[in-house]
């Protein structure tokens, strides 16, 4: 058991250097008045300062001897901490608060303060781990004891085994031209309908950790905000002008919020209770075709209304301010997350397919491979695995090692979402939903839709 302490102590006062000087450059008869002024002032303090002076302002450390939870007990995310410990104390105890403390002394899970009033206390309680994000092992449980004087805090180290990442919902949007419906499909096969607009249809996103989902039309609808536990429109974001000119051009979504690009050069971001959260500098005399959240970064592809070189534009994230950019020829595809420092860009150079990755250090474009099929309709995967929709069928991608290989033939396919923790690959064909598994080139299962599926999105438990 690990502890600390911190003392409230009295404010002294005291003067600068800066008045003494002055009241030495005074005339003498500036210097008495000064000086008069001074003696008053210091009379008045020594009077409040000794009718508020505490007697005994530090006094023994509080006893504590704790029997629950034992030094590195290890628990998982849901379960209960019982804590029993035996406190005294010289002093009458105020307060006694109890939390759970990640690695970096930040609290972790929902803690709760008793009012004590005693020397002495039996402490026999409990808190719930209810933090399914939990990533570390290494955890404190922070007993922080108050009296009148001072807070001390004791320190039991606890290990908290993190909850595995699994797919829990499979969410499906089907529709013809500018008619969407929303479905929750779960593991076991059984399909449940959200909701239902009109709009066109530029991307969807799945948030697991706030139980979302959003989308964005281009002219006549916004963006919408949809809660999938209370299966209920949470919010809209209209568009701000309204003509026959888009006004949302590109649509993304990463790490619980949404971010669009306007016909205004601008990118935005919203939280998941549809509040603003980043508004770009403004680029001028084109549009953002692609855009991706990637840590600290937002990263937006501008195409111009004249020429043909395209500019990849790093944002700072949340001051939206430029970080970086560089031109390069050709029309991306999409953005993939590679790590803190890279992203992959698969660009259509006149016909030919190639993946780029890009670093934020060097702001360069390093060519990686070159992909064998001259149209990609959608792709799906992480830095390991992924997948491309053709017409052709389904490629699969590991930059890793440079194998392109193709995984399955079949035509009319659309969407595509990969699970890389079961290693399952959802993709859609025409109003069919169908479900692989890797490495096997054979269709496991499959459900069909009444409309034709636009998007897949995968919904975790965390």
């Amino acid at each position: 058991m690990l502890k600390d302490i911190n003392i409230s102590n009295p404010i002294i006062p005291f003067f600068s250097w800066r008045i003494v000087l002055h009241i030495i450059t005074q005339s003498p008869e500036a210097k008495v008045n000064s000086l008069r002024v001074i003696i008053i002032y210091c009379c008045l303090i020594t009077i409040f300062f000794d009718g508020c002076k505490k007697t005994d302002i530090q006094g023994p450390d509080p006893e504590v001897e704790i029997s629950l939870p034992y030094n590195n007990q290890t628990f998982n995310v849901f379960d209960t901490v019982f804590i029993i410990a035996k406190i005294k104390h010289v002093q009458e105890i105020n307060k006694i608060s109890l939390t759970i403390n990640g690695k970096d002394l930040k609290p972790v899970v929902s803690g709760k303060t008793l009012d004590i009033n005693q020397t002495s206390y039996h402490l026999s309680t409990f808190l719930i781990i209810d933090n399914k994000y939990i990533e570390g092992n290494l955890n404190y449980l922070l007993i922080k004891i108050e009296d009148n004087n001072a807070v001390y805090n004791f320190w039991q180290p606890i290990s908290i085994n993190p909850l595995n990442k699994e797919l829990e919902k499979i969410l499906i949007v089907t529709g013809m031209l500018n008619e969407n419906t929303l479905f929750k499909a779960n593991i076991s096969g059984d399909i449940e309908k959200i909701a239902s607009w009109t709009s066109e249809y530029i991307g969807g996103y799945g948030d697991s950790k706030n139980r979302m989902f959003y989308t964005s039309g281009e002219l006549v609808d916004g963006i919408r905000g949809y809660d999938l536990d209370e299966i209920d429109l949470l919010w809209m974001i209209p568009p701000e002008t309204y003509s026959s000119i888009p006004y949302f051009n590109a649509f993304s979504g990463s790490e619980g919020r949404v971010t669009v690009s306007t016909s205004e050069g601008i990118i935005e971001s919203y939280n998941h209770l549809g509040l603003k959260i980043l508004s770009s500098n403004k680029v001028i005399n084109g549009i953002f075709t692609n855009i991706l959240d990637h840590d600290n970064f937002v990263i937006g592809i501008f195409k111009p209304y004249v020429g043909n070189q395209n500019s990849l534009i790093i944002f700072n994230n949340p001051a939206g301010s430029i970080y970086a950019s560089l031109q390069f020829q050709g029309n991306v595809i999409d953005l993939l997350k590679i790590d803190k420092n890279s992203i992959m860009l698969i660009i259509n150079e006149t016909g030919n397919v190639k993946s780029y990755l890009y670093n934020y250090a060097l702001n360069q474009l390093q060519p990686l491979h070159e992909i064998t099929t001259n149209e990609v309709f959608n792709i799906s995967g992480d830095a390991e695995n992924i997948f491309f929709a053709t017409n052709n069928g389904i490629l699969w991608y590991r930059p890793s090692i440079g194998s392109i290989v193709e995984y399955l033939q079949m035509d009319d396919i659309r969407t595509l979402a990969f699970d890389n923790n079961s290693n399952l690959l959802y993709f859609s064909r025409g109003s069919s939903l169908l479900v692989s598994g890797l490495p096997f080139k054979s269709v496991l299962d499959s459900t069909e839709f009444t409309s034709p599926i636009k998007d897949i999105e995968l919904i975790y438990n965390k």
